[in-house]
C-alpha cells in the first residue's frame, strides 16, 4: 500500500521525506480514531489543520483499506455545508 504517490516525479531523498510525512499523518489520523471512535474527514481536518484535507482523505483511504476504518453509512455536515461520510474504527 502507497501512502505517498509520486506525481510530481520527486528525487529518491525527497521522495523518502515526503513518505515518512505521509505515514506520521496516518499515525495522527489513527490516534483520532482511537480517541473520538467515529469522524468526517472534515473532523479530522479540524484537529489536523497543518494537513491539506486532501492528505487527510488519503489517509482515510488508506487505512480503510488496510482494514483499520471503516467507512459507515451515515452523513455529517462537513465544509460548506456539504454532507460527508463517517467512518468508524474497526476494532
Amino acid at each position: 500500500m502507497k501512502t505517498f504517490y509520486n506525481t510530481t516525479n520527486l528525487s529518491p531523498i525527497e521522495l523518502s521525506i515526503e513518505i515518512a510525512n505521509a505515514s506520521k499523518q496516518e499515525h495522527k489520523v489513527m490516534i483520532l480514531f482511537k480517541q473520538y471512535g467515529t469522524l468526517t474527514p472534515y473532523e479530522v481536518w479540524k484537529h489536523l489543520q497543518e494537513y491539506p484535507i486532501t492528505s487527510i482523505r488519503r489517509a482515510i483511504t488508506n487505512l480503510t483499506e488496510q482494514g483499520m476504518l471503516n467507512m459507515t453509512k451515515e452523513q455529517r455536515i462537513g465544509m460548506y455545508g456539504k454532507k460527508n461520510y463517517v467512518w468508524e474504527l474497526i476494532n
